[in-house]
């Protein structure tokens, strides 16, 4: 009985036939159902990546990845999120994965889901029609927009009607800060609480905020004050990283070591205006000098 259900495993696995070019086919298929939409970036580019990969490899078996090279390919910072775009993909029937070990590589291939293998081929601007294929090699007569004209644009209605709604930052790009956060050195988050998740979802959702927290955490790993060398021992902690303003204040320089120093007072909340503090400690010296006193 094991060995029947290996035997079905194995023949389950096998790579399948393909046909030349089937990798370009096979990403215009993926814009035609505007998979982007519902997948998201990652697991279409992933899937992109492996589909001109069997390309590149002439259709003559699995492409096989150790997730470490994977990783980079993609784009993708903790195996974490590799695992749930991976996840995705395989869930929605566009790709097929068999997990390695510690001396086998993961084995990949795309796959065309159930359904779509009818959808004509063709280009999907709005330029002269051409006459479209479908999988299966016949043809199909060209779709027509919403003026009634011909149209290269296989149509993807939105169930809900009107314009698709913007879903915001997904559960895979704020645990990718946490994850980043605490490979960092800084005071670690061991929970993901309803408070950081929400707050993270109003940060995300700030393109220029999304766009520089790398920096930001970056800047934040080199400052003297980040890092606790103060009068009060504070620290900078997650909770205090995803406040409304932090990353502003230390793309500005608050936190900044300068000359080789730091300040040594002050909370988070007030660190010192750094311009403001080299003009009071000029004006304390020439006041003193002024005085006959020390400098």
């Amino acid at each position: 009985m094991a060995d029947e259900a290996r035997k079905r495993r194995v023949c389950a696995s096998e790579y399948p036939a393909r046909e030349s070019f089937f990798a370009h086919r096979f990403v215009r298929l993926l814009t035609k159902t505007a998979a982007a939409q519902e997948l998201g970036p990652e697991v279409t580019w992933l899937l992109t990546v492996i589909a001109h990969q069997e390309d590149a490899k002439r259709y003559s078996g699995p492409v096989t990845y150790w997730n470490e090279q994977l990783m980079p390919l993609c784009g993708f910072r903790s195996k974490g999120r590799l695992n749930r775009a991976r996840q995705s993909a395989v869930e929605s029937g566009w790709l097929h994965y068999e997990t390695g070990g510690r001396t086998q590589p993961g084995r990949y291939w795309c796959l065309v889901p159930t359904g779509y293998e009818q959808l004509p081929d063709g280009p999907c601007d709005e330029s002269e029609p051409v006459q479209n294929r479908t999988a299966n090699g016949t043809h199909a007569e060209p779709t027509r927009n919403r003026n009634g004209a011909p149209s290269t644009l296989f149509p993807i209605p939105n169930p809900k009607g009107g314009k698709p709604a913007d879903a915001g930052p997904s559960a895979a790009d704020i645990e990718d800060v946490i994850t980043v956060w605490n490979e960092s050195g800084l005071a670690q988050c061991r929970k993901l609480t309803d408070k950081r998740r929400s707050a993270l979802r109003k940060r995300l959702a700030d393109s220029d905020w999304r766009q520089n927290w790398r920096e930001a955490l970056d800047r934040t790993v080199r400052s003297s004050f980040c890092r606790g060398e103060n009068d009060r021992g504070w620290q900078a902690d997650i909770d205090w990283f995803i406040q409304p303003d932090s990353v502003t204040r230390i793309l500005e320089g608050k936190y900044d070591d300068r000359n080789g120093q730091h300040s040594n007072s002050g909370s988070a909340d007030d660190v010192m205006d750094r311009h403001t503090a080299d003009v009071l400690a000029r004006m304390r010296a020439e006041q003193a000098a002024g005085n006959g006193g020390p400098a």
